[in-house]
């Protein structure tokens, strides 16, 4: 939740709190404050976490996928938290945090042609079977094979050596050095 997002949530919670013409005095207002704020904080992850899981279907989509090599998503702690990362055909390529409570926390960059050609042999060599780890270690790989879109999961804990390759390639961020 950004700053402003708090300060509006609160004076909108303490507005309609005084409001409400329930009565009492400063200690039931308080916990009437407290207790609408809780729920508003609620009702907003809860939509933003809907955003999330929206933008990464999206992601992964045939419809997505014009302009794209490569886009992989690691989910981690319990689908609370995602790494996606997306590779153009150009080369270009963006990986960032969600949610991003650490500024900055997307990462701009571009592939040279040679890193390119490694890239699409370490997505050739990918295992054709997908797994199905627990949703925190979930990686889900989409990528361009010829004219078709193909997407897979799998482990990130038992990773390929072609998926290995593959973040090697596009740049693993730290975090996932130790996570998810």
């Amino acid at each position: 939740m950004t700053p402003w997002q708090i300060i509006l949530l609160y004076l909108a919670v303490v507005c309609s709190a005084f409001a409400d013409g329930t009565g009492g005095g400063p200690a039931e207002a308080t916990a009437r404050i407290k207790a609408r704020i809780e729920q508003a904080r609620a009702e907003l992850k809860a939509r933003e976490e809907e955003v999330y899981v929206k933008h990464i279907f999206q992601m992964h989509s045939n419809a997505a996928s014009g302009s794209n090599l490569l886009a992989i998503t690691v989910i981690g702690d319990h689908a609370r938290i995602f790494w996606p990362y997306i590779v153009m055909k150009d080369g270009s390529k963006v990986d960032y945090r969600i949610p991003r409570y650490d500024a900055p926390s997307s990462r701009w960059g571009s592939l040279s042609e040679k890193e390119l050609g490694n890239l699409r042999a370490a997505l050739a060599a990918l295992p054709e079977q997908s797994a199905s780890p627990p949703l925190g270690r979930t990686v889900l790989v989409s990528y361009r094979s010829g004219t078709n879109w193909v997407t897979r999961t799998y482990d990130f804990k038992q990773q390929s050596a072609a998926l290995r390759e593959v973040f090697q390639i596009i740049g693993e961020r730290e975090e996932l050095k130790t996570t998810p």
